[in-house]
C-alpha cells in the first residue's frame, strides 16, 4: 500500500503561487481600458477583448476556487481522529438543540 504524507507548510507554498498568479490575472483585467468608438472594426475589437477578459476572469476565478478546496481538503487532512470526534459532537449538538 502506498501511504501519502502531506506537510501542511510546503503544500500551502505550493497552493500559493497559483493563487498569486490568478490575483494578478484579476487585477489586470480590472485595468484594461474600455472599448472606445471608431467605427465597426473597434466594435469588433472590442467584443473581442471582453470575450478575452471575461474568460481570464473565469480562469483566474476557477485556480483560486481550486486552492482554496485543495487547501480545505490539506487542512482535512492533517486533523486528528479526536479533532474529527469533536467536530462531529458538535455537529449532533445543533441537530439536536
Amino acid at each position: 500500500m502506498t501511504m501519502i504524507q502531506a506537510d501542511r507548510e510546503s503544500m500551502g507554498e505550493v497552493l500559493k503561487k497559483p493563487r498569486i498568479l490568478a490575483e494578478d490575472v484579476l487585477d489586470a483585467r480590472d485595468k484594461l481600458p474600455g472599448g472606445g468608438d471608431a467605427g465597426a472594426a473597434t466594435e469588433e475589437i472590442a467584443s473581442i477583448v471582453e470575450f478575452i477578459s471575461e474568460a481570464a476572469r473565469m480562469s483566474a476565478a476557477a485556480a483560486v476556487g481550486l486552492t482554496a478546496v485543495a487547501t480545505a481538503a490539506l487542512d482535512d487532512v492533517m486533523r486528528t481522529e479526536e479533532d474529527i470526534v469533536d467536530s462531529l459532537n458538535r455537529f449532533a449538538a445543533d441537530w439536536t438543540e
